[in-house]
């Protein structure tokens, strides 16, 4: 897809700033209220709750405690153009706002929050801060892990929190990086028939229209490589140990799940070069030993956009549920998902589309439930959140059975104007919907 040319994209940015500098182009002002749905078991609504400091309002995970309470891991600005701080939100299972707690000292969004085997909390920023809390939501301790785009973490069967990402790292220009077995670094002389950028500065024409407009163009002395990295932390917050998988070709790591003896099923990313020569991202399915040794990688296609996949691990079945994306017309594309199954080396043995929304999770029933706004014109699928108040604009909750068939589709919010962000299945068979709704 091609993009405004870098004129229009400067004036607009120009504009933009002086808008908001004399206020004289209205309140363009990034600004959201959190919107917390519960369930009955049937779908009908038990109640919702709308989290408004007046300021802008996020929330990037939920996660209901042994107690019957839901903790939200989200945040606030509290002032118009400041940056939010994370903060954990508890809310009781009747709908009754406990507590916001504020985490002034972390810095960055929550990405993920669970309770982990000894009952305390854990979440993740994206950049990869791992941070410990107990039963009442106070700070434990913070864990810099030194990954980035860290979407999801778990829990280690001592108690501890396993963290997955992607792990970035320097060397030099002019010569090829490559990781060994333990996600280790090394770099190398390129060979004869091997092209690498090199350090310096050198002149070329870049041709607008009829126009030669001389260029220079410079590379700094260092490049950066990244690879898909789990982090293990103790549950003390101390690191246990790190280990990349570049050597496998895995860019990053989206999702994580853990498995029963201390292993873990992974969604990842990466770059595969096809019999065309070129390189394409592809998705995959990883399992992890418990010693972090990799069991097998599982291709499962090519992939055009960054979700997670959804994991349901049963004593019978492994399964995974893939956001692929699919054409809707006029050169726009969906996601819809398709349930993978896994046999016990990590081959596929079926897949299978679900009419629904990439915000999907296996039951207890061995069925789904997903919450999405129809795309509409009679195409298949759900949006996983739309801008604008048109009324038409539905959130519809939907549980689905083991076999696909829709056993409830039910109207939920009317005029959304968001994004759907999380939903789980709670203690008493019914539903969350953890969505962020925007001010226009």
């Amino acid at each position: 897809m091609s993009g405004p040319r870098l004129y229009g994209t400067a004036a607009a940015c120009v504009l933009l700033f002086l808008c908001i500098l004399f206020s004289g182009c209205g309140d363009y002002v990034p600004n959201h209220d959190v919107i917390v749905i519960k369930l009955h078991p049937d779908g009908t609504t038990a109640w919702t709750r709308t989290l408004d400091t007046g300021f802008d309002d996020v929330a990037g995970d939920v996660v209901e405690t042994a107690a019957g309470d839901f903790v939200i891991a989200g945040g606030n600005a509290s002032q118009r153009y400041g940056s939010p701080t994370p903060k954990l939100i508890r809310i009781a299972g009747n709908g009754t706002i406990l507590a916001e707690t504020p985490c002034p000292g972390l810095v960055g969004d929550l990405t993920s929050v669970i309770v982990t085997r000894d009952g305390t909390l854990a979440t993740s920023t994206y950049d990869g801060e791992v941070s410990r809390f107990d039963a009442e939501g106070r700070l434990l301790s913070t864990t810099a892990t030194d990954l980035s785009g860290v979407w999801a973490i778990a829990a280690t069967p001592d108690g501890g929190v396993a963290a997955a990402g992607q792990s970035w790292e320097q060397y030099p220009a002019g010569s090829v990086a490559e990781y060994d077995a333990n996600g280790t670094l090394t770099t190398r002389e390129p060979f004869g028939n091997e092209t690498v950028v090199t350090p310096g500065c050198r002149e070329t024409i870049l041709m607008v229209g009829e126009r030669e407009i001389p260029v220079t163009e410079c590379v700094a002395p260092t490049r950066s490589a990244g690879q898909a990295a789990v982090v293990i932390l103790d549950q003390n917050g101390t690191i246990d140990h790190k280990r990349g998988y570049g050597a496998s070709g895995l860019e990053s790591f989206w999702s994580l799940a853990a498995a029963d003896g201390g292993g873990y099923y992974l969604s990842a990313f990466g770059a595969a070069v096809g019999s065309e020569g070129n390189a394409k991202n592809h998705r995959y399915a990883v399992y992890l030993q418990a010693d972090g040794t990799i069991s097998w990688i599982t291709d499962l296609g090519t992939a055009n956009q960054y979700f997670p996949s959804v994991w349901d691990i049963r004593p019978d079945k492994t399964r995974v549920i893939v956001p692929m994306e699919y054409s809707i017309g006029n050169n726009s594309s969906s996601i819809r998902p398709e349930l993978v199954e896994l046999g016990p080396d990590g081959n596929v043995t079926a897949r299978r589309p679900i009419n629904a929304s990439r915000l999907i999770i296996p039951t207890a029933d061995d069925g789904f439930f997903s919450a999405g706004i129809p795309v509409g014109n009679g195409a298949p699928g759900y949006l996983d959140g739309l801008s604008g108040t048109d009324p038409r604009n539905e959130l519809h909750a939907m549980k689905i059975s083991a076999n696909g068939t829709r056993e409830w589709d039910r109207v939920v919010a009317n005029g959304l104007a968001g994004t759907i962000k999380k939903v789980i299945q709670t203690a008493d068979g019914g539903y969350v919907i953890l969505a962020m709704r925007e001010n226009g």
